[in-house]
């Protein structure tokens, strides 16, 4: 199956209202920070890139990429890209 093929399991305009194209365009072209972090992030440490190359694939300039690494770094988990929801307090009844 390729890759256009799925862009009809995918709505046509996500919660955002950000249209997309096709399930490769999502993944292709991140619009979401939160997927744009983690892209930048997963192409410096898992392929490799310099910090230049990955802070270009993300949209960053090479100073606010070495501070998101720099945050990153701190809080190496989930987390930093889906922040736990507090819970909701109880009710005083």
């Amino acid at each position: 199956m390729m890759a256009d093929n799925l862009s009809v399991y995918l709505p046509k305009i996500d919660r955002t209202g950000i249209t997309i194209k096709s399930a490769s365009d999502f993944f292709m072209n991140p619009v979401h920070l939160k997927v744009r972090q983690y892209e930048a992030l997963r192409a410096f440490y898992c392929e490799g890139c310099s910090r230049a190359e990955a802070a270009k694939r993300g949209g960053y300039s090479y100073k606010s990429f070495c501070n998101l690494l720099t945050r990153f770094r701190k809080n190496p988990t989930a987390e930093f890209f889906w922040p736990k929801r507090p819970k909701p307090e109880k009710q005083a009844q």
